[in-house]
């Protein structure tokens, strides 16, 4: 996920609104037209900011899910090197414990 687009992609949206009712509110028309077509302006905003919210939160779900699996494979991978190891090092020490048990005798 980029990093500030969700700040932009709110910046673009607010922009496009106020530059909407700007123009809007210059327009020669009546004034009851002019607030029908703010407010059918300001629902599709609202409508399209939150299509992308749900996209970006998709998104980051996704990246989530993807690290979050990331990490465990590297941490399955950690256990199974010191599982390794163990055993390793315990094969060692019953090999030394059985040559002192022999030079004890």
């Amino acid at each position: 996920m980029r990093n500030g687009s969700g700040n932009f992609i709110v910046g673009v949206f607010v922009g496009a609104l106020v530059g909407a009712a700007t123009g809007m509110l210059i327009a020669p028309q009546k004034g009851e037209e002019t607030r029908e077509q703010l407010r059918q302006k300001t629902q599709q905003m609202q409508q399209d900011m939150q299509a992308e919210a749900d996209n970006l939160k998709a998104e980051f779900a996704s990246e989530l899910k993807r690290r979050a699996s990331e990490a465990l494979n590297w941490s399955t991978q950690v256990v199974n090197k010191m599982d390794d190891k163990i055993e390793e090092v315990e094969g060692r020490l019953t090999e030394l414990q059985s040559r002192l048990e022999e030079t004890e005798a």
